[in-house]
C-alpha cells in the first residue's frame, strides 16, 4: 500500500512462508512432503531495478500466489511449494530507478474461472485467461485504482479508487472472456484503503487515510447509482470518434465532452426518430440510460435497416450506441 504522500516498498524479491504453504494447500502430511520448512526469498522477474509491490492474494483454484510486479508489466505467479514463477505479460511498464508503486499492476485476484488485475498506468481494470496466461478484455476504469476484489455472491468486481473516495462496481459477464460492465459507484469518504470481501457475512471492509474502518453492504442496494457526471464521462470515453453529429438524451453534456454537434433524442415514436436522424445527417444515436421508447424501439426488428447497435468496452450497461446506416443518412 502507499498513502498519499508516503513512500512504497521496493523490492526486487519477495519472502514465502512456509506456513503459507502449509495453509494454503492440502494440510495432510502425506500431500505436503515438499513444504519449505523456512523462510526464503523467491526473484522475480525484471526485479532488478524495484518493484512496487502493494497486493499480494493466494489463488486457490491456481495453487499459486498472485504477485502484481508493479513496473516491470508483469503479473507473476509464485508456487508457494517450489517457488516456481510464471509471468503474465501485458502490463505498462516503467523504468527502472522509479518507485513501481504507482505504474501498471499492482493489485489482482481471482474468481469464475478467471484472473483480474487492475493497471494504474492505463486506468484499466484487465480480465486475464489463467489457462493461456494472456489478458482476454480490458475495461476503462474512472478513476485511478488501488485494490480489486472479486465479489462472488454477486458476480462483480469492485475497484477502490482512493483519489476520487469511491469504490467503482463492475458486474462480470458470463462467457471465457468477458466484459467488466461498469453497474455502479460506492462512495467511501475519506478512503478507500484496502478491499476485504466477506460474502458469507454479505460484507465488504475498507480502511479510511485518517484512521478507522467502514463496513460496506454487497447487496445491490447499497450501491450508488453513477452520477450523470460520472456516466457522460464512461459513454464519451468509449464513444468512436468522428465528426458527424449525435442525437442523444444529453445534448449539452455530451457535445460539451466530445466536441461533436448534438441533437436532443426526440420523446417520439421511431419514426420521427428516423426524421430527425435523415435532417441532420446524423452518425449516431447515443442514449446515457433508458429514455421512453429507446432503446428498445430501436432493438426491434423494424429498425434494423437503419440503426445497428455496437458493443462497446466499458459501456455502462444500460447506456446503448446505435449508429445510422447509409440507408437513412
Amino acid at each position: 500500500m502507499e498513502g498519499k504522500g508516503g513512500t512504497s516498498r521496493r523490492l526486487g524479491a519477495i519472502a514465502i512462508l512456509a506456513t503459507l504453504a502449509a495453509c494454503s494447500l492440502d494440510p495432510s502430511p502425506a500431500t505436503q512432503p515438499h513444504a519449505r520448512a523456512a523462510m526464503e526469498s523467491v526473484t522475480l522477474p525484471g526485479g532488478e531495478g524495484g518493484v512496487g509491490l502493494d497486493d499480494l492474494r493466494y489463488a486457490r483454484a491456481l495453487q499459486r500466489v498472485l504477485v502484481p510486479a508493479g513496473r516491470t508489466g508483469r503479473l507473476d505467479l509464485v508456487d508457494p511449494v517450489t517457488g516456481t514463477v510464471e509471468s503474465i505479460h501485458g502490463f505498462a511498464e516503467a523504468a527502472a530507478g522509479r518507485s513501481g508503486h504507482g505504474e501498471g499492476t499492482t493489485s489482482a485476484d481471482e474468481g469464475a474461472g478467471l484472473v483480474f488485475a487492475i493497471d494504474r498506468t492505463r486506468l484499466s481494470l484487465d480480465v486475464i485467461d489463467p489457462g493461456t496466461r494472456t489478458i482476454v478484455a480490458s475495461a476503462p476504469l474512472a478513476g485511478g485504482p488501488d485494490y480489486v476484489r472479486f465479489v462472488a455472491s454477486a458476480r462483480e468486481l469492485w475497484v477502490t479508487e482512493p483519489d476520487a473516495e469511491q469504490i467503482e462496481v463492475f458486474r462480470l459477464p458470463e462467457g471465457a472472456a468477458p466484459m467488466p460492465e461498469r453497474s455502479g459507484l460506492v462512495p467511501v469518504v475519506g478512503g478507500p484503503e484496502s478491499l476485504v470481501i466477506d460474502d458469507r457475512r454479505a460484507r465488504a471492509y475498507s480502511h479510511l487515510w485518517k484512521g478507522g474502518s467502514v463496513a460496506i453492504a454487497l447487496a445491490g442496494a447499497a450501491h450508488a447509482a453513477l452520477t450523470d457526471a460520472t456516466r457522460i464521462r464512461s459513454v464519451a470515453a468509449v464513444l468512436p470518434a468522428g465528426p458527424a453529429p449525435i442525437v442523444t438524451d444529453r445534448p449539452v453534456w455530451l457535445s460539451s465532452t466530445t466536441g461533436r454537434a448534438a441533437v436532443a433524442l426526440p420523446d417520439e415514436p421511431l419514426s420521427a426518430l428516423e426524421q430527425l436522424v435523415d435532417r441532420f445527417n446524423a452518425g449516431a444515436v447515443v442514449l446515457t440510460e433508458p429514455r421512453g421508447a429507446f432503446p428498445a424501439a430501436l432493438r426491434a426488428p423494424d429498425a434494423a435497416a437503419c440503426f445497428t447497435e455496437l458493443f462497446l468496452p466499458g459501456m455502462p450497461s444500460d447506456s446503448a450506441v446505435f449508429t445510422v446506416n447509409e440507408a437513412c443518412q
